[in-house]
């Protein structure tokens, strides 16, 4: 799947670069425990006024991703965050391994939002029909559904979806 065949990617890819998302994506990871991949698809559906379906809609999409996210994602990401800042003795080695981590960690990542991407084209009941609402309310609703299902209580976690929402409108 070439980049621009996934419109999901692409605008990962833009709202990604954008001042301050990834310090709010970090907050959700890292505080709450959120798929940022997840988060990013959440905020996608809502720019295109599409709600995810409050009864199953989290469930059956965080059940599609779940394995390769446990097995791939994350192992990967705990590698790459394990060689940052270590000493390396060897003078580079352990810096050039951590980024040719973090290039495998990034495709992982592709791979990942391919298949939300896929679930969205072919699994109906998991979203809402489009709504009246403007997009930045239901990117908002989406994301705030996610955050609230992490269980975490963190008030900074609503901060950080609020902003984080505002970002990517």
């Amino acid at each position: 799947m070439t980049e621009n065949s996934n419109p999901f990617w692409a605008f990962s890819l833009d709202r990604y670069r954008r001042d301050g998302v990834p310090e709010q994506c970090l907050i959700i990871q890292d505080r709450g425990g959120a798929d940022v991949n997840f988060a990013l698809f959440l905020l996608w559906l809502g720019s295109a006024v599409r709600s995810v379906n409050p009864e199953t809609g989290l469930d059956t999409i965080r059940a599609h991703v779940a394995d390769w996210t446990q097995d791939v994602v994350v192992p990967l990401r705990t590698v790459r965050r394990t060689l940052k800042g270590r000493e390396d003795p060897t003078k580079g080695s352990f810096e050039l391994l951590r980024s040719q981590i973090k290039k495998v960690e990034l495709d992982s990542e592709r791979i990942e939002q391919d298949l939300l991407y896929r679930l969205w084209q072919t699994d109906g009941p998991c979203f809402a029909e489009p709504c009246g609402d403007p997009a930045d309310k239901v990117m908002l609703a989406n994301l705030s559904l996610y955050i609230a299902s992490l269980s975490v209580g963190d008030p900074e976690l609503d901060c950080a979806a609020e902003t984080l929402a505002r970002l990517c409108v």
